[in-house]
């Protein structure tokens, strides 16, 4: 078990290094029957994907082969399989994993923690990296930089007293209100639930005015768009990944908020009138950051095979050597917390 998550970081440390790694994308072979295939997660889908080349680049026996949350409608999981749905966030990805009887699905990529209602009690959950979630918006937008626990939950409920985002400390459009467009990911998502967790918000109390279409996809600002009014739950790690460095961009034009009047990340970012964004020496800011909106993420696999995953996903295993991919992907290494099981 996991006792106690990674939330500081030493002073000491180094600027993030980069690591040159493949494109993120589906694998570029077809997995054997033998291979390990794990799906699930948008968040850790690119950090997982590179790893997965590094881990390759050594020819084990059993290949690692992470397919994307989106891409293509289908794909073939292993050869002689035929082809299915793709599979879309880490709840998602957990219950292909438990219900597969066919042999296409080895592990899954979770950006959430174990549910401790007994439904996954089966499951072996590889802690690998920290990351954080926060609120985006567009670049240019009419919501103000800080925001509070309690104005999310508000602005998500769609409470009277969060509607426009003069009511919450933003900016009029002249002076007309600009009514706030709070946008969430598809159900499923493990960013969706643990940012509602964090705000103290069920799904159930999602307001009406919220858009949670199922094609929503977690950070991605294009699916997001570039009103100046839309507010969405964004992983740090993701962003930082993105729009630091690149890493399969797809942040648009949104940058992240404070809560609490505290950063998400370390640094010093400046963007242009346009919207472009450079940033030096940025990391998740683990330290300050408000501990409820940090989170540990995962690879999860089943309790039976959980022996032949050590190598990989274990304390001593080879992910938790990684560190230099981990930052260079935006999340952060946890120490000795890598690889301890839930």
């Amino acid at each position: 078990m996991l006792k106690k998550m990674v939330l500081s970081v030493a002073v000491a440390m180094l600027a993030v290094s980069v690591v040159q790694a493949p494109a993120s994308a589906d694998p570029g072979f077809t997995p054997s029957r033998t291979d390990f295939v794990g799906v699930g997660s948008d968040t850790t889908q690119d950090v997982v994907n590179a790893l997965a080349a590094a881990y390759n680049k050594r020819k084990p026996a059993n290949r690692l082969a992470s397919f994307n949350a989106t891409g293509s409608a289908t794909f073939t999981p292993k050869a002689g399989l035929p082809k299915r749905a793709r599979v879309v966030g880490s709840s998602n990805g957990i219950k292909a994993l438990q219900a597969d009887t066919e042999g296409a699905y080895d592990f899954a990529r979770s950006s959430r923690a174990k549910k401790t209602d007994g439904t996954e009690a089966t499951l072996t959950f590889y802690a690998f990296a920290q990351d954080g979630v926060t609120w985006a918006v567009n670049y240019n937008s009419f919501a103000p930089k800080n925001l509070k626990k309690s104005q999310l939950a508000n602005i998500f409920k769609c409470s009277s007293s969060a509607r426009y985002w003069d009511q919450v400390g933003g900016k009029k459009n002249g002076k007309k209100r600009v009514a706030i467009r709070p946008w969430l990911p598809q159900a499923g998502s493990g960013t969706r639930s643990f940012f509602l967790g964090a705000i103290g918000l069920t799904d159930a109390q999602v307001g009406s005015c919220v858009n949670q279409k199922a094609s929503n996809i977690e950070n991605d600002g294009k699916k997001v768009g570039t009103n100046r009014a839309v507010i969405a739950p964004f992983s740090i790690g993701q962003w930082v990944a993105q729009a630091i460095y690149g890493k399969n961009d797809r942040h648009g034009k949104l940058v992240l908020g404070r809560i609490a009047g505290v950063s998400p990340t370390t640094g010093k970012i400046t963007i242009s009138k346009k919207g472009a964004v450079k940033g030096k020496n940025i990391r998740l800011n683990a330290s300050d950051f408000p501990r409820q909106h940090l989170r540990l993420v995962y690879n999860v696999v089943r309790n039976e095979e959980a022996a032949k995953f050590e190598p990989i996903f274990g304390q001593t295993g080879y992910l938790c050597d990684q560190t230099k991919i981990i930052r260079a992907y935006g999340f952060e290494p946890i120490g000795g917390g890598c690889g301890a099981i839930s």
